[in-house]
C-alpha cells in the first residue's frame, strides 16, 4: 500500500502554461519561457533558472585529490 501513483492522479490539471504532448513544447523550453517572463512570480522565475542551468552550462570539476593532479602532470613529462 502506498506505492505507486494515486488513483485518479492522471486526470489532475495541469498548471497555467505547462507544456502538454499535444503543444510539442520540450521541458526545457517550458523552463526558460517561465524563466523570461516578467509577470510571472519571482520565486517561481527562479526556481526555472535553477532547474535549466544544468542543461544550458556545463559544470566544472573542481579537483580536490592532490595525488591525481600530481599523477597527471607527471604522465606529460
Amino acid at each position: 500500500m502506498g506505492a505507486g501513483r494515486p488513483n485518479g492522479s492522471r486526470d489532475l490539471p495541469l498548471a497555467k502554461g505547462m507544456p502538454t504532448r499535444e503543444s510539442g513544447e520540450m521541458p526545457l523550453d517550458y523552463c526558460l519561457r517561465i524563466m523570461r517572463d516578467p509577470n510571472i512570480d519571482p520565486a517561481r522565475r527562479d526556481r526555472m533558472a535553477q532547474v535549466a542551468m544544468p542543461y544550458c552550462h556545463r559544470v566544472i570539476k573542481t579537483r580536490d585529490n592532490k595525488k591525481e593532479e600530481a599523477a597527471e602532470k607527471a604522465e606529460l613529462i
